[in-house]
């Protein structure tokens, strides 16, 4: 009906009006790709559809898959960029044997190009000593550089700069390397590309970017952010936010006792893997596996360690952004601490009962609970003396 309205209005022919529907196309850049991903989308469709293999995997679990956004999280010290170095000698190495590299091996049919940028370390000894232990995790020695091994550093550029440096390091990287069959992207840490990693506008260029990539070429990104102090497993700022929202596999790498933690906080391809648990050998400098002794041992801790001071500064932070109920307060302290709910309830009630002060940004709060339709609240107030 609006096509004849139109031909009778203007006395276009039905050629005309496809020349212009076309013509229309043409000035239109968005419209044309939505145009083509249709057109590509029904072919699609017409096929039976046969997901990508890992291209990393924890003995028979799928960790990481292809085209994909991957975040990497946890607190300052946690070993994160360890477990980075560990599981990127994976993929520069598929044949070294997995009991080395902490049961994590890389799919041995595709070779890998491994990219690491770096923002943080300095350029004199921790940058290179990192990569030092990538190239000899990979089975190489010090005078032998793994030719699929690289790695630069951001830290000499300007933040306001970092964003368009990446986006063309990333681009000169691909068309000097046409050999390899996939990019592994690191980059570590993500928040330090942009100026303001609390900026909405800057976040999503950043992950817009990284959507592109990944879409457009044969690129894996993996992502490396800092969580905020007591922050719920929250990495940090909007950027944080958006990362865990895109994600295909989110990690979260943490201490307790002297063992690390990695566990799977998402993941869209498939089930999450339980837990795995990792300890830093100090002789050998890198991550090895602890032994289930070494575990029970560390979750016991973990329970002794719900300490009072210790619950206290796992709740203050929550507490602070409002009201909470006791199943729900009950249960964040059981994930911390491993423990059960009636210990967790137990430290609530000793620190309401004792009044114990609870210091937020130089203001004293005391812990008090209240019921409302039979649920139980607990909540902050000022303790003004």
């Amino acid at each position: 009906m609006g096509s004849e309205i139109i031909k009778k209005h203007e006395g276009l022919t039905e050629a005309d009006l496809k020349i212009r529907v076309q013509e229309k196309t043409l000035d239109n850049p968005n419209l044309k790709k939505l145009k083509a991903n249709r057109a590509y989308l029904q072919d699609k469709v017409k096929t039976e559809i046969k997901f990508d293999n890992a291209i990393l995997s924890y003995g028979n679990l799928p960790i990481i898959f292809p085209n994909t956004i991957n975040v990497i999280q946890g607190q300052y010290g946690s070993h994160k960029s360890r477990f980075v170095e560990m599981i990127l000698a994976a993929f520069l190495n598929s044949k070294q044997p997995e009991s080395e590299l902490c049961n994590f091996h890389s799919d041995p049919e595709i070779r890998f190009l491994c990219s690491y940028i770096d923002s943080e370390r300095n350029l004199k000894d921790q940058l290179p000593y990192s990569m030092q232990k990538i190239n000899s995790m990979a089975g190489y020695c010090i005078s032998d550089l793994h030719p699929a091994l690289d790695f630069t550093s951001l830290l000499n550029v300007k933040r306001e700069e970092r964003f368009d440096a990446l986006k063309d390091y990333i681009e000169d990287l691909r068309k000097l390397n046409t050999g390899y069959q996939h990019f592994i992207i690191v980059v570590d840490v993500v928040t330090d590309i942009i100026s303001n990693f609390n900026n909405p506008e800057e976040s999503l260029k950043l992950i817009d970017h990284f959507n592109e990539l990944i879409n457009a070429n044969d690129i894996t990104i993996i992502a490396i952010i800092h969580e905020n102090p007591s922050s719920e497993q929250k990495a940090r700022g909007h950027l944080g936010t958006e990362l865990m929202n895109k994600a295909s596999t989110q990690i979260k790498i943490e201490l307790i006792s002297d063992l690390v933690k990695v566990s799977n906080l998402k993941s869209r391809k498939t089930k999450k893997f339980s837990p795995i648990f990792l300890k830093y050998d100090d002789t050998l400098k890198e991550l090895v596996l602890a032994n289930d002794d070494e575990v029970k041992s560390a979750n016991v801790q973990k329970i002794h360690k719900a300490g009072i001071d210790e619950v206290i500064d796992f709740i203050k932070p929550i507490l602070r952004k409002g009201c909470q109920t006791q199943n729900d307060l009950v249960g964040k302290l059981m994930a911390e601490f491993n423990c059960s709910d009636r210990t967790a309830s137990d430290r609530l009630k000793e620190i309401e009962k004792n009044k114990i002060s609870l210091e937020i940004e130089g203001e004293i709060f005391l812990l008090y609970s209240l019921t409302t339709d039979r649920i139980k609240h607990y909540d902050l107030k000022s303790d003004s003396k």
